[in-house]
């Protein structure tokens, strides 16, 4: 779908070259806004949405590091990327602009085609639900009991 999606995008591009401007942002940001809505028309069109799976990268662990620290670190980022998977598509979608790809908020805002403070509202939002959903349940609240 990556490679149907990008293929798409480019000849979005080739078709209305013109759409482009470059005083309101760089090439690649415009590029990554037109992907996401080609992306978004394909999934409304399939209406499904295929789990990227890249846990078969072959991950190895750092010199530096000792085998349990390696292995905590493994852990603590499995959970990261659990918690961002259940959360909803349009705070999914900021977290990862703006913290994972380290995009700035107008570039954010331009790709997801909405006001910058809506990308901030919603990256805070993101880190609200994303805290809540990795902090530790005391124990027994899991049945109902309070602590």
């Amino acid at each position: 779908m990556a490679e149907e999606i990008t293929q798409e995008t480019f000849l979005a591009f080739l078709r209305q070259p013109h759409h482009f401007e470059e005083e309101r942002s760089a090439f690649s940001t415009w590029l990554c806004g037109v992907a996401r809505r080609q992306l978004w028309k394909r999934l409304e069109r399939d209406e499904r949405f295929v789990e990227l799976d890249d846990s078969k990268e072959p991950v190895e662990a750092p010199s530096s590091d000792a085998p349990d620290q390696w292995f905590s670190r493994k852990e603590a980022i499995e959970m990261v990327r659990k918690g961002i998977d259940e959360l909803p598509l349009l705070l999914k979608e900021v977290i990862i602009l703006c913290e994972l790809e380290e995009m700035t908020y107008p570039q954010a805002s331009l790709i997801l085609a909405v006001p910058i403070g809506t990308v901030r509202s919603r990256l805070h939002r993101a880190k609200v639900r994303l805290a809540t959903l990795l902090s530790p349940v005391p124990a027994g609240a899991e049945k109902g009991i309070r602590p």
